[in-house]
Protein backbone atom coordinates (compact mmCIF):
# COMPACT_ATOMS: atom_id res chain seq x y z
CA UNK A 1 0.00 0.00 0.00
CA UNK A 2 1.59 3.39 -0.79
CA UNK A 3 0.74 6.16 1.38
CA UNK A 4 1.84 9.96 0.50
CA UNK A 5 4.55 11.94 2.21
CA UNK A 6 2.02 14.68 4.51
CA UNK A 7 -0.51 11.48 5.48
CA UNK A 8 2.47 9.66 6.81
CA UNK A 9 4.17 12.41 8.89
CA UNK A 10 0.67 13.48 9.98
CA UNK A 11 -0.19 10.00 11.23
CA UNK A 12 3.38 10.07 13.07
CA UNK A 13 2.49 13.65 14.41
CA UNK A 14 -0.36 11.70 16.03
CA UNK A 15 1.51 8.91 17.61
CA UNK A 16 4.05 10.62 18.95
CA UNK A 17 0.96 13.13 20.74
CA UNK A 18 -0.69 10.42 22.15
CA UNK A 19 2.50 8.57 23.29
CA UNK A 20 3.49 11.68 24.94
CA UNK A 21 0.33 12.01 26.79
CA UNK A 22 0.08 8.39 27.51
CA UNK A 23 3.58 8.75 29.38
CA UNK A 24 3.21 11.70 31.05
CA UNK A 25 4.69 14.50 29.24
CA UNK A 26 3.78 17.73 29.66
CA UNK A 27 1.02 18.95 27.93
CA UNK A 28 0.18 22.58 28.00
CA UNK A 29 -3.62 23.03 27.09
CA UNK A 30 -4.58 26.50 26.70
CA UNK A 31 -8.03 27.27 26.21
CA UNK A 32 -8.93 29.56 23.04
CA UNK A 33 -12.51 28.69 22.49
CA UNK A 34 -15.63 27.83 24.94
CA UNK A 35 -14.19 24.32 25.75
CA UNK A 36 -12.17 23.75 23.63
CA UNK A 37 -8.09 23.92 24.25
CA UNK A 38 -5.05 22.93 22.15
CA UNK A 39 -1.64 21.90 23.14
CA UNK A 40 0.69 24.97 22.88
CA UNK A 41 3.88 22.19 23.53
CA UNK A 42 2.51 20.19 20.66
CA UNK A 43 2.60 22.78 17.87
CA UNK A 44 4.68 21.85 14.65
CA UNK A 45 5.11 24.26 11.62
CA UNK A 46 6.81 23.35 8.62
CA UNK A 47 6.20 25.75 5.70
CA UNK A 48 2.86 26.81 5.80
CA UNK A 49 1.49 23.85 7.44
CA UNK A 50 1.20 24.09 11.04
CA UNK A 51 0.14 20.70 13.11
CA UNK A 52 -1.46 20.69 16.80
CA UNK A 53 -3.14 18.85 19.58
CA UNK A 54 -7.09 19.58 20.51
CA UNK A 55 -9.39 18.69 23.23
CA UNK A 56 -12.59 19.50 24.07
CA UNK A 57 -13.89 18.83 27.54
CA UNK A 58 -17.72 18.59 26.63
CA UNK A 59 -20.31 19.49 29.22
CA UNK A 60 -20.81 17.00 32.12
CA UNK A 61 -22.99 14.10 30.36
CA UNK A 62 -24.13 15.72 27.41
CA UNK A 63 -22.16 14.24 24.98
CA UNK A 64 -22.37 9.82 24.17
CA UNK A 65 -20.96 7.47 21.85
CA UNK A 66 -21.73 4.68 23.55
CA UNK A 67 -25.12 2.85 23.47
CA UNK A 68 -24.88 2.44 27.58
CA UNK A 69 -26.81 5.35 29.40
CA UNK A 70 -24.90 5.69 31.80
CA UNK A 71 -21.74 6.34 30.09
CA UNK A 72 -21.05 9.86 28.56
CA UNK A 73 -17.74 11.37 27.05
CA UNK A 74 -15.00 12.74 29.68
CA UNK A 75 -12.58 13.90 26.88
CA UNK A 76 -11.71 13.90 23.07
CA UNK A 77 -8.07 14.40 21.78
CA UNK A 78 -7.47 15.36 17.97
CA UNK A 79 -5.15 16.03 16.13
CA UNK A 80 -5.18 18.62 13.62
CA UNK A 81 -3.29 20.35 10.42
CA UNK A 82 -3.76 23.75 9.21
CA UNK A 83 -2.82 25.27 5.94
CA UNK A 84 -1.76 29.27 7.63
CA UNK A 85 -1.28 30.49 3.48
CA UNK A 86 -4.41 29.29 2.65
CA UNK A 87 -6.44 29.55 5.68
CA UNK A 88 -7.50 25.92 5.49
CA UNK A 89 -8.14 23.27 8.29
CA UNK A 90 -8.11 19.50 8.11
CA UNK A 91 -10.86 17.28 9.46
CA UNK A 92 -9.81 15.53 12.86
CA UNK A 93 -7.29 13.02 11.13
CA UNK A 94 -6.97 11.10 14.49
CA UNK A 95 -9.16 11.29 17.87
CA UNK A 96 -9.76 9.80 20.97
CA UNK A 97 -12.56 9.38 23.03
CA UNK A 98 -12.44 9.19 26.95
CA UNK A 99 -15.43 8.10 28.68
CA UNK A 100 -16.69 8.38 31.93
CA UNK A 101 -16.18 4.68 32.52
CA UNK A 102 -12.67 4.91 32.44
CA UNK A 103 -13.04 3.12 28.51
CA UNK A 104 -11.87 4.82 25.25
CA UNK A 105 -12.61 4.86 21.56
CA UNK A 106 -10.09 5.51 18.91
CA UNK A 107 -10.82 7.00 15.75
CA UNK A 108 -9.31 7.79 12.30
CA UNK A 109 -10.32 9.99 9.41
CA UNK A 110 -9.71 10.57 5.91
CA UNK A 111 -7.97 14.37 5.83
CA UNK A 112 -10.12 16.70 3.67
CA UNK A 113 -8.96 20.45 3.85
CA UNK A 114 -11.93 22.71 5.08
CA UNK A 115 -11.88 26.41 4.65
CA UNK A 116 -12.08 27.89 7.71
CA UNK A 117 -14.53 30.48 8.25
CA UNK A 118 -13.73 33.84 9.51
CA UNK A 119 -14.88 34.77 13.48
CA UNK A 120 -14.84 30.81 13.53
CA UNK A 121 -13.01 28.97 16.78
CA UNK A 122 -10.71 27.31 13.66
CA UNK A 123 -10.29 31.07 12.71
CA UNK A 124 -8.82 32.37 16.41
CA UNK A 125 -7.06 28.83 16.43
CA UNK A 126 -5.21 29.65 13.02
CA UNK A 127 -4.81 32.85 14.06
CA UNK A 128 -2.63 31.54 17.22
CA UNK A 129 -1.19 28.31 15.84
CA UNK A 130 0.13 30.46 12.67
CA UNK A 131 1.90 33.01 14.56
CA UNK A 132 4.27 29.96 15.31
CA UNK A 133 5.60 30.91 11.39
CA UNK A 134 6.73 34.48 11.68
CA UNK A 135 8.75 33.39 14.93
Amino acid sequence: MIISKKIYYTYLFAIALLQSQAYGQERLWVNYYENYFYDSNSVTCKKNICNVGLMLLPRPNTEKLSDRPDVYIKSTIYALQINCRDKLVTNSIFVIHNFTDGSSKEEQDGRVWIPIKPESRDDILSNVVCSRLAE
